[in-house]
């Protein structure tokens, strides 16, 4: 079996643990709905598996971290506006910190003979964990008029991303034989995008058999 799918190099799936808690407030009326929430939560032993060309080794390896922990904080809050005459407005908005904790370990393995070359602890704690935006800000406003036309244009910001940590460059090893060029964690630049769409709704109605067929049409 190709090491790289060998289930003993790396923990199982379900040995991970995860802790959650939200709280939640809800507000309802005929024109206006908002909710906020606020939630906390833990994951543990969490593994990840990395390939690469080593250099040190002159070939390809696995680099298998186990005993990662992630601990998020965050809120998010959402709602929707019928403001009259065919016009409704929608936000949502949503800010949290996902940061590494626990004392992860990393084990580096010869791709092709499976052997261990090195055992090392990961200095990981305190760092964001990457890739996905952690705040994030939409807001959109929709018209459907009685004739059956929509259209809707919405904006959306994306913020505070992370590139992904490189766990063999977060080692002991390579922060003290790196000490001035040990990297960094990078911020990636933020999003904007905006939606919109025009689109025109009509019902045909079957006199014989009184069933009616809608159809949408947007661009």
């Amino acid at each position: 079996l190709h090491p790289q799918y060998n289930d003993a190099m790396r923990e199982p799936v379900e040995n991970e643990q995860a802790q959650n808690a939200e709280l939640s407030w809800v507000y309802r009326n005929p024109a206006l709905s908002s909710k906020v929430s606020f939630f906390y939560g833990n994951a543990y032993n969490i593994s990840a598996m990395e390939s690469f060309y080593g250099d040190i080794a002159d070939a390809w390896v696995n680099h298998v971290v186990s005993g990662m922990a992630h601990q998020q904080l965050g809120w998010e809050w959402s709602g929707s506006w019928g403001m009259g005459g065919g016009w409704d407005l929608e936000w949502a908005a949503c800010s949290y910190r996902i940061l590494y904790s626990g004392s992860p370990t990393g084990k580096l393995y010869a791709d092709n003979t499976e052997k261990l070359l090195s055992t090392e602890s990961i200095v990981t704690r305190g760092y964001r964990v990457g890739v996905s935006p952690q705040q994030a800000v939409k807001l959109g406003i929709q018209y459907r008029s009685d004739a059956g036309w929509i259209c809707a244009v919405s904006f959306h910001h994306l913020s505070n991303r992370w590139v992904s940590l490189q766990y063999l460059r977060r080692t002991p090893s390579m922060l003290i034989a790196n000490p001035v060029t040990a990297p960094e964690h990078e911020k990636l630049p933020d999003q904007f995008f905006m939606h919109a769409m025009l689109g025109y709704q009509t019902t045909i109605r079957r006199s014989t058999d009184r069933k009616s067929t809608r159809l949408n049409s947007s661009h």
